[in-house]
C-alpha cells in the first residue's frame, strides 16, 4: 500500500504546521508580556520624582583625559555604553511615553562612580559626580542626563 504524501506519523502536514505556528506565537507573546512587566517594574522603581539632586558636573573630552581618574569598568546596556571609575551600578529600561512610539530609555544608578563616560548614538559624554557621590544617568532621546542622586538597589 502506498504511503500518502504529507503525513508525519499519521498527522497531516497542515495540522503539524498549525501546531508549530501556534506554539511559536505562544512563546513570542509570553516573552512580550514578560518584557512589558519588566519595563513596568523598572519604570515604577526609577520614580524620578523622588530623586532630588543637582546636575552632575560635565567634562569635555580634553578635561576628562587630563584628570587623574579615568574610567576603568565598562558595560553595554540597551545598546549604550556606560563606563565608571568606582562603585556599583544597576540599570533598567524605563518607559517615558507610549510604547507604540518607542517611548523607552535607559536609567542607571551608580553608587559612587567618581567619573562617568556614556556613549550613545548621539555621541560620547563625560560626567564627574565625584568620589562616593551617587549618580543617576538616564538617556531619553539618546542624550544622557546625570544627576547627583540615587536610590541604588531600588531599580
Amino acid at each position: 500500500m502506498a504511503r500518502k504524501r504529507g503525513n508525519f506519523g499519521g498527522i497531516p502536514l497542515g495540522i503539524l504546521v498549525l501546531g508549530i505556528a501556534g506554539a511559536v506565537a505562544f512563546l513570542v507573546h509570553s516573552q512580550y508580556l514578560k518584557r512589558t512587566a519588566e519595563i513596568a517594574r523598572g519604570t515604577e522603581a526609577a520614580d524620578f520624582s523622588t530623586l532630588k539632586g543637582d546636575p552632575c558636573p560635565t567634562l569635555s573630552r580634553e578635561a576628562y583625559l587630563a584628570q587623574q581618574r579615568l574610567v576603568k569598568t565598562a558595560f553595554i546596556f540597551n545598546g549604550e555604553k556606560f563606563s565608571r571609575r568606582y562603585g556599583h551600578v544597576t540599570c533598567d529600561v524605563v518607559q517615558s511615553g507610549p510604547a507604540a512610539q518607542h517611548g523607552y530609555f535607559t536609567a542607571c544608578q551608580f553608587t559612587g562612580p567618581a567619573v562617568l563616560e556614556v556613549v550613545t548614538r548621539k555621541g560620547t559624554y563625560y560626567f564627574a559626580p565625584g568620589v562616593g557621590q551617587p549618580a543617576t544617568v538616564s538617556t531619553p532621546d539618546g542624550v544622557p542626563r546625570c544627576m547627583t542622586a540615587g536610590h541604588f538597589g531600588k531599580l
